[in-house]
């Protein structure tokens, strides 16, 4: 089974308040879909070509505890399915101890010069 865990130190910019998810100062919700995307892409990112890129397709997570901005979170992310058009992914979040999120994701394996064709 593929893992991949990276640190993130998220910023006042990452805050619910700021990004518009809430009127607190906390780790926003897009902000940690955000970071659990980006873990994931960079697993699956060894996995391609130079003329390949991955897109994501769907993702589902609960976001179960607060955690503050400036507060290092690392996401954990590994591979659970993988084919020539994608793969799916199962990650968990963490604060320290603290369990922050878990949740699954899905990402496409595109052409980068045909798919940036269509857009």
């Amino acid at each position: 089974m593929k893992e991949f865990k990276k640190g993130y130190l998220p910023n006042d910019s990452h805050s619910a308040k700021v990004m518009g998810s809430g009127t607190l100062d906390v780790l926003a919700t897009p902000a940690v879909i955000a970071f659990a995307e980006n873990c994931c892409e960079q697993l699956l990112s060894h996995d391609l070509s130079e003329n390949q890129a991955s897109v994501g397709t769907w993702i589902d997570m609960a976001h179960k505890r607060a955690s503050k901005t400036k507060s290092e979170i690392v996401v954990c992310a590994h591979i659970i399915e993988q084919t020539p058009k994608g793969a799916s992914f199962e990650f968990k979040v963490t604060c320290g101890d603290e369990l922050v999120a878990v949740g699954k994701h899905k990402r496409a394996v595109i052409d980068i010069e045909r798919f940036m064709a269509n857009v």
